[in-house]
């Protein structure tokens, strides 16, 4: 038997649709916008900025942007890869090391390291550039990964190791029995199935340093290690007010970044859900 939905449910409906549309097409406005200037030369784009207008200049404008960007975006690749890599190694560890080690002063040493989260990171700027200034490492790879190492650790400490500890107990206290000392429980058993959570963590790390402008500004002077985001100032800064080419700049920045969370759309869904990062 087919039970009819009410007046009310129906209206209920209805307007839970409304505001998904809306919000979709606030949402995707943008992006679209950004994808329709980047067919424009400086004329098309004086005369009607916002319709679609022909022929599109598409080997034009993403050809000079991609000339613009792509050794930065490089740049911008490894520094974040090796930093993301070395910060969720060192973290885990520390994590791993909270949440299933008793030892004296534990939980002070814990929330003493999770009270520096209430410390605005621009506070850090200037020690952060004395140092490096110090250790001789302006204008080189590690004047960026070593400070973003730093900079994500105690957030990723305190997230893995809410999540470390909802772990069952019962296989790795089994594992410990069979013989596999510490490191082996941590390699084998607890980073696979933290999976979610390191592919959170990781693509959170990513967004931070993708869009990082301040810090690659004030330690880079080598063009041939700015990252993407000094690239695309340049690009916006240069020859005038190019939007055609500037708005292609931003399509092509933002393609990798896109692609990742398709990729891991699944387990950054699992990682958001699991309970680790509601503070």
């Amino acid at each position: 038997m087919t039970i009819l939905p009410t007046w009310k449910q129906l209206r209920s409906d209805w307007m839970l649709y409304l505001f998904l549309i809306v919000v979709t097409i606030i949402t995707f406005a943008p992006l679209i916008l950004m994808l329709n200037v980047s067919t424009k030369n400086s004329a098309q784009f004086a005369v009607n900025p916002l319709g679609i207008t022909r022929p599109f200049h598409l080997q034009t404008n993403y050809g000079f942007a991609m000339k613009i960007i792509w050794r930065p975006a490089l740049n911008t690749i490894f520094v974040a890869g090796t930093s993301i890599v070395f910060s969720i190694f060192l973290s885990s560890l520390a994590a791993y090391i909270f949440a299933l080690f008793e030892f004296p002063g534990r939980d002070i040493l814990f929330w003493g390291l999770t009270i520096l989260l209430m410390v605005p990171t621009i506070l850090t700027l200037v020690p952060r550039y004395l140092i490096i200034v110090d250790l001789k490492l302006i204008n080189t790879y590690w004047a960026l990964i070593l400070p973003y190492i730093a900079q994500r650790q105690v957030f990723n400490i305190f997230v893995m190791r809410t999540f470390f500890r909802g772990l069952p107990k019962e296989v790795l206290e089994s594992a410990r029995l069979e013989g596999a000392n510490n490191f082996r429980i941590y390699w084998s058993m607890v980073l696979p199935m933290s999976k979610p959570i390191i592919a959170t963590l990781s693509l959170l790390g990513l967004l931070v340093i993708w869009n990082d402008f301040v810090w690659p500004l004030v330690t880079l002077d080598n063009p041939d290690l700015r990252t993407l985001t000094l690239a695309l100032y340049q690009l916006a800064s240069s020859g005038g007010a190019q939007w055609g080419i500037m708005m292609a700049g931003y399509v092509l920045a933002s393609l990798p970044l896109l692609i990742l969370f398709i990729i891991f759309t699944k387990p950054f869904i699992e990682g958001m859900t699991s309970g680790a990062i509601k503070l």
